[in-house]
C-alpha cells in the first residue's frame, strides 16, 4: 500500500499528470487540433481531468480510514484479536504512536501508566476512543 502524501503517492500522481499531458497532446494532435491557441488551455483540462482520476483511484488503493471496533477480526476465522506494532513514544508515558494495518495512529495504554516500550514491540489493541487506540499493557514475560 502506499501512503498517502508520502514520496511514491507524489510520484505516482506527477507521473500521472505527465501521462495525462501527454495522452491529451497525442488526441489533440489526431484531431489537428496543435496549432490551435487554446491547446495549453486544453492541455491543462486534460491534465486536471487526468489527475482527479488519478487521485480517485489512488484513493481507492491507499483507503483513509480504518474503522476498529471491539471485538472486530480480520477475517471470520481468525480468534486473535489485532496486533500493533509500537512506532515512537511510550518511552516515559502511556501514549505514542502505533502501526496497525499500514496505517500510524495514536494510541495510549489501557491502565494509563507509563510502560517503556521500544519501536517494533507488539501490542494488542482492546478498543479505540475516537482517534486513540487503547492498547493493553505487555507481559512482563515477553
Amino acid at each position: 500500500m502506499i501512503e498517502r502524501f508520502s514520496k511514491p503517492w507524489w510520484i505516482s500522481l506527477a507521473s500521472g499528470s505527465c501521462l495525462f499531458g501527454l495522452l491529451t497532446y497525442l488526441i489533440l494532435r489526431g484531431l489537428g487540433a496543435v496549432n490551435d491557441d487554446r491547446l495549453v488551455l486544453y492541455l491543462l483540462m486534460g491534465i486536471a481531468t487526468g489527475d482527479v482520476l488519478l487521485a480517485l483511484c489512488l484513493e481507492v488503493i491507499t483507503p483513509t480510514q480504518v474503522t476498529l471496533r471491539p471485538g472486530e477480526r480480520r477475517t471470520a476465522t481468525c480468534d486473535v484479536a489485532d496486533m500493533a506494532e509500537v512506532v515512537s513514544g511510550f518511552e516515559d508515558s502511556s501514549h505514542g504512536r502505533v502501526r496497525i494495518r499500514d496505517e500510524t495512529w495514536n494510541a495510549r495504554i489501557e491502565d494509563q501508566q507509563p510502560a517503556l516500550l521500544t519501536p517494533g514491540t507488539k501490542l494488542e489493541v482492546k478498543r479505540r476512543d475516537g482517534l486513540t487506540l487503547i492498547l493493553s499493557r505487555p507481559d512482563s514475560t515477553d
